[in-house]
């Protein structure tokens, strides 16, 4: 009798832990020509066009920090009281909230999609001269930061159509990816890759096209300094 009525207090405690905890909060969202999600009266918008979850930016930011405390859910046609398939996060080091990501709670047939939300009244742009603070080169274990406003704004001129179209580079040739960090949200960043042959002095990077362009001399120059010695 009495293993009876212990199992019976066990089971009435877990029903009202059931019972107080009230599910996790569904926020709308909205997907089309423009993806949508709305958190307590404020909009977001995912613009791919501007910021990737994964995959090459090629010209875009991509989301590189850590994912915080999940703050609800949301999703399409969700019946009442139901979650939706979306765990919408906070983004670590963005107390403001000015952005939000979401990524599926439940297993799903196909692409795994996940959304970097942000503020519709602060949008971002593409990287650009004014906002990227610092760019890292990195080439076969040789790493030098590189923090020079001019060199920075000569790169970025470049990539946004600015360069001459490169022959490719004879003789032993390495590779070089340029990682930029944005001024503000150090969780955001873009790559750049490129060539180097250190037997012609031949660089260039690869465009949103695929097709090669010549690197700006002054970077050219800092690949041929010592990092051609590190390979």
């Amino acid at each position: 009798m009495r293993r009876v009525l212990g199992g019976l207090m066990v089971l009435g405690m877990l029903l009202a832990g059931c019972a107080a905890t009230s599910p996790a909060v569904c926020y709308p969202l909205e997907m089309g020509a423009v993806t949508s999600l709305t958190v307590e009266g404020v909009r977001y918008i995912a613009d791919k066009d501007v910021v990737l979850t994964t995959g090459d930016t090629l010209g875009r930011w991509r989301f590189a920090g850590e994912i915080g405390e999940v703050i609800g859910t949301c999703g399409r046609d969700v019946e009442p009281g139901e979650n939706g398939g979306w765990d919408v996060c906070e983004v670590v080091g963005d107390e403001a909230h000015r952005f939000l990501f979401a990524r599926p709670n439940r297993f799903v047939f196909g692409p795994y999609v996940q959304y970097f939300f942000v503020r519709e009244d602060m949008p971002l742009a593409p990287p650009e001269a004014e906002t990227v603070s610092r760019v890292v080169l990195t080439m076969e274990g040789w790493e030098e930061e590189i923090n020079d406003k001019d060199l920075i704004a000569a790169l970025l001129k470049a990539y946004a159509g600015g360069a001459e179209q490169a022959e490719p580079g004879s003789g032993e040739t390495a590779d070089f990816t340029l990682t930029l960090y944005h001024r503000d949200y150090p969780f955001l960043t873009a790559e750049i890759r490129g060539r180097w042959s250190g037997s012609t002095g031949w660089a260039c990077f690869f465009g949103a096209d695929r097709e090669r362009y010549e690197l700006p001399a002054a970077w050219a120059a800092i690949l041929a300094g010592e990092a051609w010695g590190e390979l």
